[in-house]
């Protein structure tokens, strides 16, 4: 797919429903001046009942019913509006995105990072500015946090592959993507739909038929007896009697009630967005076997998932009224609601709480489909990778972060398998070390997801991701800067005991101690994970540590970045390149910030200054006495 297709049909999108705004808006101003019309029309016209003779009562209530009408009218207009209007902001988002402003516009994850994951903080999978804020499309927290599971646990090959089927067929439905991203905003970020599964796990008494059957006739007496007294067939006195009984018999079983009702209201505000999202699910054909599984899923009693919610939504919204709204609480006595709404919600739960699991599953999978593909969409020149079933390998060309501009970013190519186990990646400041580790990691996150990569091909088999990139001191828990990164590299080291190979990133290794201590650490830190079934790349700006691939059997290669200095400032080109760099920036560096260092000649010549002078001045001096 051309590159500028995506934002060519974003922009057509756009238009259209500007256009379609804009109409909606006309047609909103009518019907607002319409109902003024009517509204006096029909203030006249009462006024002309009460003094005036002759007007028939019809002629009144004639523009009183097209008021109702329009104001009727008017309601579900504006509905319309505001859905238009979340159609043009997603297309404004999605054309932001494609331009590189996209942080801030999506939800960005921060409830999944944990700085203790083996790699999620390092590679900026969640926070702020994240892949995670970049990629989700998610309206539910069920999306959302399957969407996180995938980044932060890689997939076996056989999901793998299917998820990569089941995101191509989405890749194209930028439809679907619209209807999904309009669902009810206002309730995304505060109704949780897992709460749906734990009203589901929870047991409820069904009450039992005596008590409904008590309830009915009471109800019924109460009802009768009202009629009669209003009737004069019989004494207000058998109404109240009856009426008292039904409050007795409820206050007896309010906390009960009152227990089952807080549970259902509890897990209310995530169901219509639930209800949306299966809708779409339930209307989509599906070709491929991971979208017909999950279709598979909501496969139960005849009727589909979305009518079955639906139908519960509007029972816990009935009883919601029913304990809450003051005009309907007298009704809800008299009628015997209270019992008869909740002995319906738990019948519904007992029939159809076993299938609330797969459900939400189906919602939050496909939902996380349905971001992948958008992204692979954004990004037409993304590949799917090749996931080998033997490893471990890792072969990469032209590797790009996700999170960098494409115009901005240049692409390296990285290659290890079993002969060739580790890059240590050399270079100054600033030229690219660190990004180059987690141009790496970021795209086997997104591989091991189901995800298209930004790369122009990559094989690879699946492997365990560690990383110690963003390792810090810590005052509040008494860690020093090295005790932190000999833990980060612990836990790594220990990875290479599960029933995956490892992959590792380590940007700096051992920083926090002394040349020696740290030339021995490093050595034999690598030594022991080349001598494993690991791949990794680490970096380093010491050059000492350089010499470490001499003692590693051919199992591990020097790469560097370079920079260059021109007319006072500097610049990098950030290609990968073989061996070992040549030279360090930091001086440099502090000299461009405005810091007065001092060279490595200067400090020689003025030592030797001294020396001379300290010379001179003992040879001068008189001999010392006692």
């Amino acid at each position: 797919m051309d590159a500028s297709k995506p934002a060519d049909i974003y922009r057509e999108q756009l238009r259209k429903r500007q256009q379609r705004l804009q109409k909606l808006e006309r047609w909103d101003q009518r019907f607002a001046t319409f109902r003024g019309i009517t509204f006096f029309g029909s203030l006249i016209l009462l006024w002309q009942f009460y003094v005036g003779d002759g007007i028939p009562e019809s002629v009144f209530l004639l523009p009183l019913a097209i008021f109702v009408m329009l104001v009727i009218g008017h309601v579900q207009l504006r509905d319309r509006i505001a859905l238009v209007k979340r159609a043009v902001i997603h297309y404004q988002h999605a054309l932001d995105r494609l331009k590189g402003r996209w942080q801030g516009i999506g939800y960005d994850g921060e409830r999944y990072r944990d700085p203790d994951h083996p790699y999620a903080n390092d590679l900026d999978l969640f926070g702020p500015g994240s892949v995670f804020e970049l990629i989700t499309r998610c309206q539910t927290r069920l999306g959302e946090d399957r969407l996180a599971e995938w980044f932060l646990q890689p997939a076996d090959r056989e999901t793998i592959g299917e998820r990569q089927l089941a995101v191509q067929e989405l890749t194209d439905r930028v439809m679907l993507r619209e209807e999904l991203e309009v669902l009810h905003p206002p309730l995304k970020q505060t109704a949780d739909q897992n709460r749906l599964k734990t009203w589901g796990d929870q047991h409820s008494d069904q009450k039992p038929l005596w008590l409904m059957v008590l309830v009915s006739v009471l109800s019924l007496a109460s009802i009768s007896f009202l009629w009669g007294a209003y009737s004069g067939f019989v004494p207000i006195s058998f109404f109240i009697a009856s009426l008292t009984t039904q409050v007795l018999v409820l206050l007896i079983y309010r906390p009960s009630l009152h227990a089952e009702f807080m549970a259902a209201e509890h897990m209310r505000d995530g169901l219509p967005v639930a209800v949306s999202v299966l809708k779409l699910i339930e209307s989509q054909p599906h070709e491929s076997r991971a979208l017909q599984v999950i279709q598979e899923r909501l496969n139960v009693e005849q009727k589909p998932p979305s009518q079955r919610l639906n139908q519960l939504l509007k029972q816990v919204n009935l009883l919601s009224n029913c304990t809450r709204n003051q005009f309907m609480i007298p009704l809800a006595i008299l009628f015997g609601l209270h019992f008869h709404i909740t002995y319906r919600i738990i019948r519904w739960k007992h029939r159809f709480g076993p299938h609330i699991d797969d459900w939400l599953q189906s919602i939050g999978e496909w939902e996380s489909l349905l971001s992948l593909a958008g992204h692979r969409f954004e990004f037409p020149n993304n590949v799917f990778p090749k996931i080998e079933a033997e490893g471990p390998i890792f072969s990469g060309e032209h590797l790009r972060h996700p999170l960098l501009e494409r115009e901005d970013c240049v692409a390296n190519s990285v290659s290890l398998d079993q002969q060739q186990k580790l890059l240590l990646v050399s270079g100054s400041n600033m030229s690219g070390k660190s990004t180059l580790l987690r141009t790496v990691g970021t795209n086997l996150v997104l591989a091991y997801a189901g995800s298209s990569v930004h790369a122009e091909s990559l094989r690879l088999s699946v492997m365990q991701l560690g990383a110690a990139m963003r390792v810090s001191d810590s005052l509040r828990e008494g860690k020093s800067l090295f005790y932190a990164v000999v833990t980060r590299l612990k836990q790594i080291v220990d990875l290479t005991s599960g029933s995956r190979e490892l992959f590792y990133l380590i940007d700096e290794i051992l920083p926090g101690t002394n040349s020696h201590d740290r030339r021995l650490g490093a050595e034999g830190v690598l030594r022991s994970l080349v001598s494993r079934n690991t791949l990794g790349l680490v970096t380093t700006h010491d050059l000492a540590l350089t010499r470490i691939v001499e003692s590693l059997d051919n199992q591990a290669t020097n790469v560097h970045f370079e920079d260059h200095l021109e007319d006072g400032k500097m610049s990098f080109d950030y290609q990968l390149r073989p061996g070992v760099v040549k030279k360090s920036n930091a001086l440099e560096l502090m000299k461009m910030i405005g810091l007065d260092v001092v060279s490595e000649a200067t400090i020689s010549t003025d030592s030797h200054s001294a020396v001379e002078e300290r010379g001179e001045s003992e040879s001068a001096a008189p001999p010392a006495t006692d």
